[in-house]
């Protein structure tokens, strides 16, 4: 995402190593059922539809 990009810029370098779409998706899973996701047309930014779990 390069919104993303240009506000990590400013941030020392490895301060967020886990700042990835794999690792957002897993966190997400613990606590919601991620129903959907869309990749946007531009192919920098997804969306998501979660529903919590339980």
């Amino acid at each position: 995402d390069p919104m993303a990009v240009r506000l990590l810029a400013n941030k020392p370098a490895g301060l967020f190593p886990d700042y990835r779409p794999e690792v957002f998706e897993r966190l997400l899973s613990h606590r919601f059922e991620i129903e959907r996701q869309v990749t946007l047309e531009s192919g920098t930014r997804r969306l998501y539809s979660a529903v919590p779990r339980g």
